[in-house]
């Protein structure tokens, strides 16, 4: 799929400004590797899990040779939750 292509469509037919990843690490990789992301809002909560399956926040697809240099973003806000998990927003530099 052309993600660049898609959001461009978006924005014009339907005047979507923004748009919320929930899809997974691969999802997320590949919005990405199409620099399009420019924002992370991000939840960090006290627990902890060990499992070789789960998805990392952001991977490329099995099959996607493409390889995509790091991205850097600064933290524009930190909150406190409740429950002593922060609220992490980061924006892109």
């Amino acid at each position: 799929m052309n993600l660049p292509l898609a959001v461009q469509k978006l924005k014009k037919l339907f005047g979507i400004q923004t748009l919320l990843l929930e899809g997974g690490g691969i999802a997320n990789g590949s919005f990405l590797q199409e620099d399009l992301i420019d924002e992370i809002s991000l939840v960090v909560v006290p627990a902890a899990e060990c499992n070789e399956s789960e998805i990392p926040l952001f991977k490329t697809g099995k099959y996607d040779a493409k390889t995509t240099s790091a991205k850097s973003f600064k933290l524009k806000e930190a909150k406190r939750l409740s429950d002593n998990g922060l609220w992490l927003v980061y924006s892109k530099n």
